[in-house]
This record gives C-alpha cells, sequence and structure tokens, in this order.
C-alpha cells in the first residue's frame, strides 16, 4: 500500500537533507502503524490532515533515530556534545497521544445491525409477575421482580 504522505510534505517538516530510499521505509513503517491503530486503510478517500500529521511525525522519528538510541554523542578533536532524548523520540512506534488520534479517526461501526432486546436467563416465569394482555403476546413483568 502506499504510504499516507508523501517524501516532499516529509521534506518540508525536516531541517536536513533526507536520503529518498530510507525516507520512504520510514513513511511506509509509519503508515502501515497507523492503519493498523486505526483499523482503515484510507485507500479510497481522503486521508485527514491530523493522520497525515501522525505519519509524518513517527516517519520522522524513525528516519532520525533508526536504532532507537536513548542518547547520542558527538566527538570532533577536543570537543564533544552530548544530548539525550525525550521518550518518544526514542521510540518509534506512535505515542500515546497519537494513538488516540488514529482511534478517534478510526473505523466506526456503520450499517446494518441486530440489538437483543432479552433479559436472558435471569428471569423465570412466575405467574405472579407476568402477565399477558388480552391480543396474545408474550407474557410481561409486573411489579418488583
Amino acid at each position: 500500500m502506499d504510504p499516507l504522505a508523501t517524501l516532499e510534505q516529509m521534506q518540508a517538516r525536516s531541517a536536513a537533507q533526507l536520503e529518498a530510499v530510507r525516507a520512504n521505509a520510514a513513511l511506509e513503517d509509519a503508515s502501515g502503524f497507523v492503519r493498523g491503530e486505526s483499523g482503515r486503510d484510507w485507500t479510497a478517500e481522503a486521508v485527514p490532515a491530523p493522520i497525515v500529521a501522525v505519519v509524518l511525525r513517527c516517519a520522522l522519528r524513525l528516519y532520525s533515530n533508526p536504532d532507537f538510541l536513548a542518547s547520542d554523542t558527538e566527538t570532533a578533536g577536543p570537543f564533544s556534545r552530548s544530548r539525550t532524548l525525550n521518550k518518544d523520540a526514542q521510540s518509534g512506534y506512535l505515542t500515546d497521544e497519537e494513538i488516540l488520534l488514529c482511534r478517534r479517526y478510526g473505523q466506526r461501526r456503520t450499517g446494518l445491525w441486530t440489538l437483543g432486546t432479552t433479559r436472558g436467563e435471569d428471569y423465570e416465569y412466575d405467574p405472579e409477575q407476568w402477565v399477558m394482555d388480552q391480543y396474545g403476546s408474550e407474557p410481561f413483568p409486573v411489579g418488583d421482580p
């Protein structure tokens, strides 16, 4: 399936020039996560803007931290720089907020279904609490069970 966002959209949100093969792989992975969480594939309909944003954020995390490292250190001669990544940047998966957003736009139950209206096995026929009407209907409860 095609990614839910484009390489151009991802490049527009990145400060550095992206390598196309890796970026497309990240977009495909992120789109798969979103499709799995939402239960929709968005092949025949337009993808909502918040879903595109979720795909792009996840894809940028996958691209910028492919090994899911917790910290990063760079050294050049006598100088070094260290940074600790936050929990969301360490993960290549969807964050809790992104999961909620995917579920909001997820698959809704539509169409025709049946709704059971029986009371189950807990109620038994008792002639003192159940009566029939003059039209021959099923017995119905009267009073406190």
